[in-house]
This record gives structure tokens, C-alpha cells and sequence, in this order.
């Protein structure tokens, strides 16, 4: 698969989550095993807390738009030896994704959602896996 095309894709996916996660994070949070979402009570330092993480996940939503929004403009370069590069940093960046998100599957989740963030994340991870080990070594 092109570069091309795989950024295209994975910068819809990401676009769409991370919008997701910035509107409507309480309403995702079930899906990664959070079963009781309190009412913000000042009063109540768990509830506190719970709604601090949750501005930490509206915020990753955005950086994840942030994210989508530069793979779409990755996918016009041209030159070679930069999408080498490319593709060689989105396989890092990806692989470490599934780093992470592999432990907090088996730390906290438990999940089908986490299991299908994972497959998703693989694939992207082993999409740029190829690109940069194999694609572009026959096109050099």
C-alpha cells in the first residue's frame, strides 16, 4: 500500500476520533470499561479528579484532530526520501501507540474496544512498518 493512501486513511480515522474524544468523551468512556461517570461535584475529590481526566482526554482528542489534519497534508509530498522518513517516523510513533495501549488494555480496560484500538493501531503500525522497510527500497 501507498503512503499515500495509508495516510489518507489513517488521517480520516484519526480526524474522526479525535473529534470523538474532544465532543463526546463521557460518552466514549464505557467503551474503554469506565462503567460510573460521577456528576462534577466540587465536593467530591473523585469526581474532581475523574472530570480532570476527562479534560485530559477532550485534549488528546484535539491533538489526535492535530494529528489527522497533518497526515492528510503528508500524503501530497513527493519526494521520496521524505515519505522514506515519513513513513519510517509513523511506524515509530504508531508502534509505540500499541505499546501503550497494549498495557492499558491489560492494566485497566479489559475491553473489546481496547482490543479492536489495538487491531487498528497494528495495522497502521504494520502499514508504515512496510512503507519504510520495503516500499521505498525498491522505488531507490
Amino acid at each position: 500500500m501507498a503512503l499515500s493512501k495509508l495516510a489518507t486513511i489513517h488521517a480520516i480515522v484519526a480526524v474522526v476520533l479525535g473529534l470523538a474524544f474532544s465532543l463526546w468523551g463521557p460518552g466514549l468512556l464505557p467503551l474503554y470499561g469506565a462503567s460510573h461517570i460521577p456528576t462534577p461535584v466540587a465536593s467530591d475529590a473523585n469526581a474532581v479528579s475523574f472530570w480532570a481526566g476527562l479534560a485530559f482526554i477532550r485534549m488528546f482528542g484535539a491533538a489526535f484532530v492535530g494529528f489527522g489534519v497533518l497526515l492528510w497534508f503528508v500524503r501530497y509530498i513527493s519526494d521520496l526520501a521524505i515519505q522514506h522518513q515519513i513513513a519510517g517516523a509513523l511506524f515509530i510513533a504508531t508502534g509505540f501507540m500499541v505499546f501503550i495501549t497494549m498495557t492499558q488494555q491489560i492494566a485497566l480496560w479489559s475491553t473489546a474496544m481496547g482490543w479492536v484500538t489495538i487491531g487498528v493501531l497494528t495495522l497502521f503500525a504494520l502499514g508504515y512498518g512496510y512503507c519504510f522497510l520495503f516500499a521505498f527500497k525498491k522505488a531507490m
